[in-house]
């Protein structure tokens, strides 16, 4: 293998992982987006636990 052609290998291998990676961030979102929101939710409407602990 030529040195052109194990740079294009590299820069290919980066590009689908960062394609995996995205899509992983995206699936993570769809499967989670619900709890996510329910807990935001529920801390509108409750307050931070141990709110009034904090030193901030």
């Amino acid at each position: 293998m030529s040195e052109g052609e194990l740079e294009r290998t590299q820069v290919d291998q980066v590009g689908t992982d960062a394609l995996v990676a995205e899509e992983r961030r995206r699936r993570w979102k769809a499967e989670n987006g619900e709890a996510i929101a329910q807990h935001n939710a529920w801390i509108e409407e409750h307050g931070l636990p141990l709110a009034e602990h904090r030193s901030f």
